[in-house]
């Protein structure tokens, strides 16, 4: 392969990256908005202070933590208010605003089973998929954060995906394709059409690029617009 066919598809696979990240922020910020007002509609303000409203008590301990390393790094505004106003006493609208997806996954995992339903059931899900997908999707989020890379790969995560889902995939549930099946179905169709459409021009914009290995078979035009 010559130089400048392995720059294009570094080219590609930068692209597709950020194109990725794009996306997963507004899953991101669907999930925050979902989490934070479903447990304040059923617990109040502050249901993320009491230790009744999760399953593991260790695993609550060690959210409350980093939850407080987020707020005394944080700088913003909404912080500094309530610290002053509120005595410290921060509701989970506030919260959830301040902790990274990764921590955002492990406040989910630990909620007690009602509740992972009630926020997957706004999904059309169930919780032990929602569970998986924000795990595999903040894994994700930080792979592409370090520039990790995306074509000819096998991510070391594995989608939870339905039959029906997977009957497209043609490496599994470890690619690109795989991510694309799930913010499909998180997303609206807005966002679902314009993640397809800026993918389509990628692929055409570099030949070389074997759609094959991001998971998709040939017909990927299709299946895109289908799955």
């Amino acid at each position: 392969m010559k130089f400048i066919q392995i720059y294009n598809l570094y080219e590609f696979d930068r692209k597709l990256r950020l194109e990725l990240l794009s996306s997963l922020e507004k899953i991101e910020i669907s999930f925050r908005t979902k989490i934070s007002y479903y447990l304040a509609h059923k617990y109040g303000s502050t249901p993320h202070l009491d230790v009744s409203n999760f399953k593991n008590e260790d695993y609550f301990n060690d959210m409350t933590r980093q939850i407080k390393d987020e707020i005394n790094r944080s700088k913003e505004l909404f912080i500094i208010h309530h610290q002053e106003k509120y005595e410290s006493i921060f509701p989970i609208w506030v919260v959830i605003e301040v902790t990274s997806f990764s921590l955002l996954s492990k406040i989910y995992s630990n909620l007690k089973d009602d509740d992972q339903d009630g926020i997957a059931d706004s999904y059309n899900n169930n919780r032990f998929f929602i569970r998986n997908w924000l795990y595999a999707l903040s894994t994700l989020r930080n792979i592409c954060a370090h520039f990790g890379r995306l074509y000819n790969r096998h991510l070391p995560i594995h989608f939870k995906l339905a039959k029906e889902d997977r009957k497209n995939l043609r490496y599994g549930n470890t690619t690109f394709s795989a991510i694309f099946v799930i913010c499909k179905i998180l997303s609206d169709k807005i966002l679902t059409k314009t993640l397809i459409t800026n993918i389509s021009a990628l692929v055409e914009e570099y030949e070389q690029v074997d759609i094959t290995q991001l998971g998709f078979p040939e017909n990927w035009r299709n299946i895109l617009e289908t799955i």
